[in-house]
């Protein structure tokens, strides 16, 4: 799923990580633990491509998603809690895409449309459209957020819950 061959990563000029060769197989899970400023968000950010290592090559299989959450995942957002965490739900909003797009193409009774908007209907069904709100709604309440919180702006929320926040969205987004 994931392997880094000789990487060093020296960020600001000074060498947290030097010529390391890592693995991690589909199925395994890790802890990453060191002491503050040893480099394990540097390498986090590194293979999730927001930063490039000094030396070596980071390759991650395309059809994963590997899930990442920042510190400060969701401060400064204008959008409301429930909105927030929505939107991490991608992989269904591509296929709610798809599905409209397919809908488009009914209506305009273009060749093979039927059948299209049949298989983008059962994918976006198999995916969890039609439970999306319970989805949505189980799990920030499994966080701790009340129904009464649903539709408050991130903004009004302290950094704790805003860590909460975007852990549901994390969560919601399904990484592998």
């Amino acid at each position: 799923m994931i392997q880094l061959e000789k990487i060093s990563i020296a960020p600001g000029g000074n060498l947290l990580l030097s010529d390391i060769n890592w693995r991690i197989n589909a199925g395994q899970h890790i802890a990453l633990v060191g002491r503050n400023g040893s480099g394990k968000t540097t390498l986090i950010r590194t293979i999730i491509g927001d930063e490039l290592p000094l030396h070596g090559t980071v390759f991650c299989s395309p059809k994963w998603q590997i899930g990442y959450l920042p510190q400060k995942a969701v401060a400064g957002s204008t959008q409301t809690l429930w909105e927030e965490v929505k939107s991490g739900m991608t992989k269904l909003q591509a296929a709610q895409q798809e599905l409209e797009a397919a809908q488009l193409e009914a209506e305009a009774k273009l060749a093979g449309s039927e059948i299209k908007l049949t298989n983008a209907m059962e994918k976006w069904r198999q995916m969890g459209g039609y439970n999306q709100e319970e989805t949505i709604g189980s799990t920030l309440h499994g966080l701790g957020f009340i129904p009464e919180d649903w539709h408050k702006p991130c903004s009004l929320f302290s950094g704790g819950w805003q860590m909460r926040i975007a852990l549901a969205k994390l969560l919601l987004s399904e990484p592998d």
